[in-house]
């Protein structure tokens, strides 16, 4: 898996590199974040990039996250509306107690938003999980696409910069 994301980084342009790998590594969530990140930095380092070309990459790379990020975050809405209302007597509970615990969780943008920054920027934090969770208590999008956006960048910047001096 290593060596075949080190070709495609090679064969492509780097930021078509971050985006598509980004992508798929949220998408599949066992690709870890440090190996498309890590080595995108150690290839700007090699190709001469500067640090601010990072942060390019950081942004270019979230997109494709937020992609897949939202992916999960449809399908979690999508099972909720479906799967709840089936095995409503496995589960012991109704779609509109669903919807109304989504509510109380729910129901402060800022303080959502603050925790849903930290566990995106959290390092090995299962984000697949957090995405399909935030979809089934249908979080507010807006709040879960800006903070899922801001925590990846925080998080991939990291990597990059660390594959960057590494």
């Amino acid at each position: 898996l290593n060596g075949w994301f080190r070709d495609f980084a090679q064969a492509v342009p780097l930021p078509w590199f971050v985006f598509v790998a980004s992508a798929l590594e949220e998408i599949i969530s066992l690709i870890p974040a440090s190996l498309v990140m890590g080595l995108a930095g150690s290839v700007s380092l090699v190709r001469g990039y500067n640090v601010f070309y990072l942060m390019l990459l950081a942004f270019i790379g979230n997109i494709g996250r937020l992609l897949g990020a939202y992916f999960y975050y449809w399908l979690g809405d999508r099972l909720e509306d479906v799967l709840v209302p089936y095995y409503k007597k496995l589960f012991g509970v109704s779609h509109d107690e669903v919807e109304g615990l989504g509510k109380r969780f729910s129901g402060n943008n800022y303080r959502d938003g603050v925790v849903l920054f930290l566990m995106r920027a959290t390092p090995f934090f299962p984000v697949t999980i957090t995405s399909v969770v935030c979809g089934v208590i249908k979080m507010n999008l807006r709040v879960y696409l800006t903070a899922s956006f801001l925590g990846n960048f925080f998080k991939d910047f990291l990597y990059l910069v660390i594959g960057y001096v590494g």
